[in-house]
């Protein structure tokens, strides 16, 4: 009977092993973190929009991170079509690169300040109006300058612009534009070209605030800077308010010199407030 305890034993731990084989594997702690900050801006306002990173794992030397705004009728990336050199890898291990020239479409972008501020390259570009394609290669030109970001690592990874349409009634509900990462479409990778796994990504988002008459520069004031500019506006040929609206002040479908009379006498005389 005593010579039996070894094999059973074994058996024991053969059951144990398969029992916790037979479980679903836990789930990994991601990472990596981007977070893309929430903001709010009125109607034809140019929205800066910041991409947060914290980085829990491994050192980040290249990541190509895709966005999606959800309100394409609201807003858009604005993007200038240009000739620059893009770069290919010349072998399958991809230890050197060919340029080339190429035509893409830059969205505006900023790395000042940032993770990424000295790294060989960082665009975003798009391949329309509500999707936005983020590229970073912190050494393209493969001489180990400059440095990646390392483990435990936070803060801004790369700013950029998007524009608010003028067009937006007051009577809109829905007002929020999310912005979100394409789980898809993002890649981080360490300097020895591995996939840096797993990722999370929460959306960010832009709600656009109603428009104030009167506040024609949309810095939520009305004051003398309003007045002068609509006076630009109405009788030296300036450009239009963004949205129309914001220069009738009294209401009546025309910009003359009785919105002015009317905002003169609101801002400074205490006269009723544009309609």
């Amino acid at each position: 009977m005593f010579r039996r305890l070894p094999c059973l034993m074994w058996i024991g731990v053969v059951v144990l092993i398969v029992i916790h084989g037979a479980q679903p594997a836990r789930a990994q702690t991601p990472k990596l973190y981007l977070d893309v900050a929430d903001t709010s801006v009125s109607p034809g306002a140019v929205v800066p929009l910041t991409v947060y990173l914290q980085n829990m794992g491994d050192s980040i030397a290249g990541f190509q991170l895709s966005l999606t705004l959800s309100r394409p009728d609201i807003m858009e990336f604005t993007a200038d079509t240009m000739v620059q050199t893009c770069y290919k890898c010349s072998n399958a291990a991809c230890t050197s690169v060919v340029a080339y020239p190429c035509t893409v479409a830059v969205v505006p972008s900023s790395s000042a300040g940032t993770l990424t501020y000295n790294w060989d390259y960082v665009q975003a570009r798009t391949y329309g109006t509500f999707d936005l394609q983020l590229t970073g290669i912190v050494d393209n030109n493969f001489d180990r300058l400059p440095l990646p970001i390392l483990p435990y690592t936070n803060g801004v990874l790369i700013k950029v612009i998007g524009h608010v349409f003028c067009d937006i009634p007051d009577t809109l509900q829905d007002r929020t534009v999310f912005v979100t990462a394409n789980i898809v479409g993002s890649y981080f990778s360490d300097p020895k070209g591995t996939l840096i796994q797993p990722t999370d990504f929460t959306s960010g988002s832009v709600t656009i605030t109603p428009t104030t008459r009167g506040d024609i520069n949309s810095d939520i004031v009305v004051d003398v800077f309003d007045i002068v500019q609509l006076i630009d506006i109405a009788f030296s040929g300036g450009p239009p308010a963004c949205p129309n609206n914001l220069t009738d002040v009294n209401c009546d479908l025309v910009t003359d010199v009785f919105d002015l009379i009317y905002l003169i006498d609101y801002a400074f005389s205490g006269g009723q407030p544009p309609c």
